[in-house]
């Protein structure tokens, strides 16, 4: 049975009426009230009764109904059985293909055809595109419908009456055009669309085009949302929106402010190639299917906030990602690739998917144009507040990034497989938490290093690891006590950088072992030498001082931000830090340099005549080698005081030789 509208419009002896929506929401067009009458049916037949049961215009009717729809029984087991899988967390793969009527849908859009078009002519002149031929027959049909919207536009007023305004719209059917027949495109501008036909919002002739702000609140698309290639010129405003079915916004351009706001998407929804000149934000956004974001540009960046997610695809390019306040189930899957972004930021991340990935990522510079202002945003990554387990990074490059933020997440069981970091320094990961809070910085540094020792990325981890080390020692400057925990941290850091050097421990065994070479040949001897050098400490220190030029402590002291040292008792600790650190070092120079004099007048190893440099290396040599063999020492009678200093040395010496096996193994292997 077929149904036709009839609209209470005033005209041909009908009552006015105006729809009870439009009304409500002083909408710049207050639409008559639409009233459904089968086939043969007039509205003289109605009873009174039955006609004020409508009160609503063709826009905001209910449309789930035997009047717009044949097979609505169908429909509606359909809709209740898949809000029911969609409720238990489950896929819903099922398809339904809505038989509408025709005649009413098409009524519908020509009846938005004529409204967006009035908007269009009240504000400036004809869509501002010269060239642009209508065919004369539509615009003859339709002069009436245009000439009704354009004189309620005139007697509205202030300048949102001029937007678009398609609040609380309950859309049926969309009609979907073929690119090759229906479309064709601008040469002038590539991504302006024209239509060749009269279909959903526009004539035929009329540029795929929003010229104004379009406000879609509250509306509800029952079938597929056909927004391919539309040119948004302004913001676009889509909130408290139910798709029940797929939504295409593939190849569009929003060239303004765009908000994404308490969406529910309950079919697939597509962002392929679309185009963002400006911020786009996504806010409380149910994702219940497929959502694509693939080969979009964010030019302002984007921002993904509170979000229910089931399977995502992102590969987007643009100055900043962002994803705040993100829910991820266990069945969630999201994939962002092959992007090139300046910012990416995960805030208030909860995932607890292990199909969250992040591959082929790559921050780059940005150009000044693309930014607000001219201001230049620096490449950096920024994670706050997140929980990240089963989270990978693939093939991603960080290299370009000038700050890598890091605070309160965890990150132990993130992947990190072929990751570049580019420099691996406190300047430049968590800077900021390494000043102000080194403990909680010391912790990241702690994560990282577990994640990629879970990697067996020991190379990497091990730069971590001296990063957690660097922090633990700022956060002991801080602190006045415990004394034994800093002398412990000190030689450590003293004696081998934290195992991360195989150079200092071994420079130290070939100073500390030519020192006991002399002690233990001549002890007497030996103290006077070395108490000699210790008296001309002031004369001896600027020809040491060079050799400290190589000293990590030397660099990190010329180096120092002294602005940022916010308190004496951190200024003071750092000087005695340091100073201890440079005294160790004179004085192992100087116990090598006493014990070679002692042992060359004694052995004497070192001659000006080249014929005897071979013979006085071998000397050196064998009684190097001999000396450094600790248990050769015990077998000799020794008095106490140089069976104390030996054993001294032996410890000393076996500490060094530790730490620089560590060291080694560590180069390759934790």
């Amino acid at each position: 049975m077929g149904w036709r509208v009839v609209y209470l419009d005033g005209e041909e002896g009908r009552e006015f009426r105006e729809c009870k929506v439009c009304r409500k929401l002083k909408r710049n067009v207050i639409e008559p009230v639409a009233v459904f009458l089968k086939d043969g049916q007039n509205l003289e037949d109605l009873t009174e009764e039955e006609l004020r049961k409508f009160d609503t215009c063709i826009f905001h009717c209910e449309k789930e109904n035997e009047v717009w729809m044949e097979n609505v029984e169908e429909y509606k087991e359909w809709k209740k059985k898949r809000d029911e899988t969609l409720r238990k967390g489950k896929d819903f793969k099922e398809k339904i293909e809505i038989k509408w009527n025709e005649n009413l849908v098409d009524e519908f859009w020509r009846r938005v055809r004529a409204y967006r078009f009035a908007v269009d002519f009240v504000w400036e002149s004809l869509l501002g595109c010269e060239g642009v031929e209508f065919t004369v027959e539509d615009l003859e049909k339709e002069r009436k419908l245009v000439r009704f919207n354009l004189n309620n536009l005139l007697k509205s007023h202030g300048l949102c009456s001029y937007d678009y305004d398609f609040r609380y719209f309950i859309f049926p059917k969309f009609y979907i055009p073929e690119v090759s027949k229906d479309l064709k495109i601008s040469r002038e501008k590539p991504h302006l669309y024209f239509s060749r036909r009269s279909f959903n919002f526009w004539y035929e002739g009329e540029p795929l085009l929003f010229s104004k702000s379009s406000k879609f609140f509250g509306a509800i698309f029952l079938d597929k949302a056909e927004f391919k290639r539309v040119n948004f010129q302004e913001e676009a405003v889509f909130e408290k929106i139910v798709f029940q079915n797929e939504v295409d916004f593939s190849r569009s351009v929003f060239k303004d402010l765009t908000e994404f706001i308490e969406i529910v998407f309950k079919g697939k929804a597509l962002f392929i190639r679309t185009l963002f000149n400006s911020e786009v934000e996504f806010r409380d956004i149910k994702f219940q299917d497929v959502v694509s974001f693939w080969d979009v540009t964010f030019e302002r960046g984007v921002v993904f906030w509170r979000l229910s997610l089931t399977e995502a695809y992102v590969k987007a390019e643009g100055l900043a990602l962002m994803f705040d306040d993100i829910r991820l189930s266990k069945d969630s899957y999201v994939e962002i690739r092959d992007s090139r972004i300046a910012k990416l930021v995960l805030k208030n991340v909860n995932n607890s998917s292990d199909n969250f990935c992040f591959f082929n990522i790559k921050l780059v510079k940005t150009d000044r144009e693309n930014c607000e202002q001219g201001e230049l945003i620096e490449p950096s990554i920024e994670i706050e507040n997140s929980r990240l387990k089963g989270m990978e990074l693939i093939n991603c490059n960080f290299s370009e990034a000038k700050q890598i933020k890091i605070e309160d997440s965890s990150l132990t069981k993130v992947e990190f497989i072929n990751v570049n970091w580019g420099k691996i320094s406190e300047k430049r990961i968590c800077r900021e938490l390494f000043e102000k809070s080194p403990e909680k910085a010391r912790d990241v540094y702690r994560q990282l290093k577990l994640a990629l020792d879970n990697q067996k990325d020991y190379i990497n981890a091990n730069e971590f690891y001296s990063l957690e080390m660097k922090a633990y020692e700022r956060a002991l400057r801080k602190k006045l006590l415990p004394l034994q925990k800093k002398l412990v941290f000190s030689i450590h850091k003293f004696a081998s950088d934290f195992g991360q050097s195989w150079l200092k421990p071994l420079l130290l065994i070939i100073l500390l072992t030519t020192g006991e070479m002399g002690a233990k040949l001549a002890p007497s001897s030996f103290f006077s030498e070395f108490l000699y050098f210790l008296k001309s400490y002031i004369f001896i220190a600027l020809f040491l001082s060079p050799l400290l030029v190589i000293s990590e402590e030397w660099r990190n002291f010329s180096t120092l931000e002294w602005k940022k040292l916010s308190t004496f008792k951190e200024l003071f600790s750092m000087l005695l830090t340091w100073l201890l650190y440079i005294c160790l070092w004179e004085i192992s120079i100087i116990f090598a340099l006493s014990g070679f004099i002692v042992f060359n007048k004694f052995l004497p190893c070192f001659s000006f005549n080249p014929e005897s440099w071979q013979l006085s290396l071998k000397v050196f040599l064998e009684e190097f080698a001999q000396t450094l063999n600790i248990f050769n020492f015990f077998k000799s009678s020794q008095v106490p005081s140089e069976k104390f200093l030996h054993t001294l040395y032996s410890i000393a010496v076996t500490f060094l030789t530790y730490q620089m096996i560590v060291a080694i193994r560590r180069q390759v292997r934790r």
